[in-house]
């Protein structure tokens, strides 16, 4: 595997793109169990847990995690580094339309994933040291994490009800 991409690409951003195909976030038990965990066993065995899979989560570096846990790791999170398909897809992604929608509607976006995507967006800022002008689709992205974003989508949720509620039959007097 290119180390290059693992730079690239830091535990806690993989973890925010896994996720079933079009669909909702894994959970780590769900990656630890496309990695091979099976809680049933009673052994050691070399994959990761899925408290393990929490902790290398909260990473930003790959520094400290064995190589082996990497590997199982982004094999539980459905990254391939090594398919080339794999990393245009995510590369195009990040760059065109970084918008994590499906992490933004989960019921754990508060507690879990919106402090793991700030927590890679600081990595990401200074890493690449954006300043005032960062590529516009994370511009969008810290735009959209505002608290007047969670106003807009109530608003637009409100209107939207509205216009799809059926309307009463007029009373004839």
């Amino acid at each position: 595997m290119d180390t290059k991409l693992l730079d690239d690409f830091p535990p806690c951003l993989c973890r925010l793109l896994a996720r079933h195909p079009k669909g909702k976030p894994l959970t780590a038990e769900e990656i630890a169990g496309a990695a091979g965990w099976d809680p049933y066993s009673g052994e050691d065995t070399p994959n990761i847990t899925p408290m393990e899979v929490e902790e290398i989560s909260q990473k930003t570096s790959w520094g400290d995690v064995q190589y082996q846990k990497i590997l199982n790791f982004l094999r539980g999170c459905n990254l391939d580094f090594d398919n080339p398909n794999t990393v245009r897809r995510v590369d195009s992604y990040l760059r065109k339309k970084c918008h994590f929608n499906y992490l933004l509607k989960h019921t754990e976006w508060k507690t879990r994933y919106g402090p793991l995507l700030l927590r890679w967006l600081d990595w990401e800022f200074k890493r690449k040291s954006w300043g005032d002008n960062p590529r516009s689709s994370v511009r969008i992205l810290v735009d959209r994490l505002t608290p007047l974003h969670e106003l807009n989508i109530a608003a637009r949720n409100a209107a939207k009800a509205a216009r799809t509620s059926p309307v009463p039959p007029p009373i004839d007097a």
